[in-house]
């Protein structure tokens, strides 16, 4: 590709970098504008609680002078003097970079006059754990803060602290209006409760063992008893079921393969039965042996004896 193809090609992809950031430029002014007028028109109406909050989101798309002020006056008159106070002291600041000198007057006249009346809330914090951190409705606060009187809008605010290792902590404050003043006290955080430890287990001796409470091994030889009994009557039942396999396969009256429907139910029915009789016979060898293991197995009472005499030693 020649170098004047390359520099088109950057030309052109400027030109459209330029267009779409002016496209969404002017969608963000329409926006604004839109929710400045609508905002402005529900705090003339007196509904301040919708209108604030309209004026604060056309702020944020475009920043205007004018929006400022007029959010600023919807703050005082919703009574979030705070609030008021910064956006005029804010407003004066640009319109003075802007060289609007009735806008800046307006705006500090409005600030002097809300600064006597402006409520102030201290966050009195007991210890600074490693890590603390102090929210007040949500907002993080500067630790320069802690302990200051600032200036915050009337009513109830919430405040939390957070820090590692430290059980969280939260509690709430009502500053009064009219230049009134409270505080909160962050105690100091306890500490987050340790998982408890695994308990390690002494690890008893042959001459510490407990026995178990049998007598000359009764409990295992009635075991082995029962076990031998259950298996001895699955082998009897499998001999039953394999008699009845057979009865139904020589109902079947099968040439071969060569069955009728019903011939082909009875050996479907043999074939069942055969199954089951398996099942009962390996079952039974198997607790046969068990019950005659157990039983072979029991303690006698001179091994009982011997033992009882080393766990005396």
């Amino acid at each position: 590709m020649s170098r004047s193809m390359k520099r088109g090609i950057f030309v052109v992809a400027a030109i459209v970098s330029i267009a779409s950031s002016a496209h969404a430029q002017a969608d963000d002014t329409a926006t604004a504008l839109s929710l400045f007028e609508e905002g402005k028109k529900l705090a003339t109406e007196g509904n301040y609680a919708e209108g604030c909050p309209k004026l604060l989101a056309s702020y944020n798309l475009v920043q205007k002078v004018g929006t400022l002020l007029n959010l600023a006056d919807c703050y005082e008159k919703q009574g979030k003097t705070a609030s008021a106070w910064a956006r005029f002291t804010e407003a004066a600041t640009m319109a003075e970079r802007a060289g609007q000198n009735d806008r800046v007057e307006f705006a500090h006249k409005h600030a002097a006059e809300l600064a006597p009346r402006l409520s102030r809330l201290t966050v009195v914090v007991a210890t600074r754990p490693p890590g603390l951190e102090v929210k007040r409705d949500g907002a993080a606060l500067d630790p320069a803060v802690f302990g200051a009187a600032v200036p915050v809008d009337p009513g109830p605010h919430g405040v939390e602290a957070h820090a590692p290792g430290k059980k969280p902590w939260s509690g709430s404050v009502d500053v009064p209006p009219n230049a009134g003043v409270a505080s909160i006290e962050i105690p100091a955080l306890s500490d987050v409760e340790a998982p408890p430890q695994p308990v390690a287990l002494p690890v008893a001796t042959p001459n510490q063992m407990p026995l178990p409470e049998t007598k000359n091994g009764g409990t295992q030889r009635t075991l082995g008893i029962v076990a031998g009994a259950v298996g001895l009557a699955a082998i009897g039942g499998s001999f039953l079921f394999g008699a009845f396999a057979n009865a139904e396969y020589d109902r079947s009256n099968c040439n071969g393969d060569l069955c009728t429907r019903e011939g082909l139910d009875h050996r479907d029915s043999a074939s069942t039965l055969a199954g089951i009789a398996t099942g009962l016979f390996i079952g039974g060898l198997v607790l046969t042996a068990a019950g005659v293991t157990l039983y072979l197995t029991a303690p006698s009472s001179k091994s009982a004896a011997s033992i009882g005499i080393g766990r005396t030693w």
